[in-house]
């Protein structure tokens, strides 16, 4: 951390090699890793819709690293309706697990003779540990 300060760009060469490092180890790992993320959907120059990780540094910001993950899930909130007067409005917070064509949201599925079995339904609330469960018993049940 002492060298990280300086006045060329030394200090974002090493963070981006650094994380680049970290995603590289994730993506070998044997074991079930949670990783969080913070992501802003923006429009390119082309009108195309990216989605970046938010960092200091080019290096980070343009690499998108949804490709090495199984599971990618999109936080979101959810509003509830209601038909009763009066009554003050909801919110369901949930996470995404298919992607809606433009973003890297993404979770497992299998094949059957009845369709496509998904490891989890396209909301799921925003519970880790019973995501964490229903990904664990769906690649027992493979």
């Amino acid at each position: 951390m002492s060298n990280t300060i300086g006045k060329d760009f030394k200090a974002y060469q090493a963070l981006g090699k650094t994380f680049y490092d970290i995603i590289e180890f994730i993506g070998e790992s044997k074991k079930n890793l949670i990783i969080f993320g913070h992501s802003e959907k923006k429009i390119n120059e082309t009108g195309d819709i990216i989605w970046e990780m938010k960092s200091h540094g080019k290096m980070i910001t343009d690499f998108v690293p949804a490709s090495y993950f199984t599971t990618v899930l999109m936080g979101e909130k959810l509003k509830i309706t209601s038909e009763k007067e009066g009554e003050t409005t909801k919110f369901r917070f949930v996470f995404r697990t298919q992607s809606e064509g433009n973003d890297p949201a993404k979770s497992p599925a299998w094949v059957t003779s009845e369709g496509v079995k998904p490891a989890l339904e396209f909301y799921e609330d925003n519970d880790m540990a019973t995501i964490l469960e229903k990904l664990e018993n769906f690649e027992t049940t493979e």
